[in-house]
């Protein structure tokens, strides 16, 4: 799993090679984003949010959303879209419902919908996205004391 974020904070851990390791990561609203139950380009749509990772409603999810999360993901355009928990059921919260993106924003926190935590959802509704193109973004970490920079591509 991966995420990525566009302003300044800490986040708890980065899933890298399968080793959690604390990393300072750049966020905003969201404080970061994720795809779970797939492969690399493709699975379920999580947020960060709170410091607490949730899913995202599939009401409304269209290509408009997807182009979105892809673009925040690093990924430059959407291949498809995936309703009723398609890639499985999350847990926890359910952080985003009713977005409404008109595709051009640059983090789904920027895209109107109901409000963080504001749903009337099952997970069976979680919405997935398969990205494609190259992943072209920069992640820096910090581990251990030391800003280790690294480019997926």
């Amino acid at each position: 799993m991966m995420y990525i974020c566009s302003r300044a904070a800490f986040s708890n851990y980065y899933d890298w090679w399968s080793t959690n390791i604390p990393t300072v990561t750049l966020c905003g609203d969201l404080q970061g984003i994720r795809l779970a139950g797939g492969g690399s380009s493709s699975g379920r749509v999580e947020v960060l949010y709170n410091g607490e990772w949730g899913t995202i409603c599939d009401d409304n999810w269209d290509w408009s959303d997807a182009t979105v999360a892809c673009r925040q993901l690093g990924y430059p355009y959407v291949v498809e879209i995936y309703h009723s928990a398609y890639f499985g059921e999350g847990s926890g919260r359910i952080w985003m419902d009713g977005l409404h993106c008109n595709g051009y924003e640059s983090s789904l926190s920027d895209c109107p919908h109901n409000g963080f935590g504001q749903h009337d959802c099952g997970h069976f509704e979680d919405a997935g996205v398969l990205c494609g193109g190259l992943l072209s973004s920069i992640v820096v970490c910090l581990i251990f004391g030391y800003f280790i920079n690294f480019m997926q591509v």
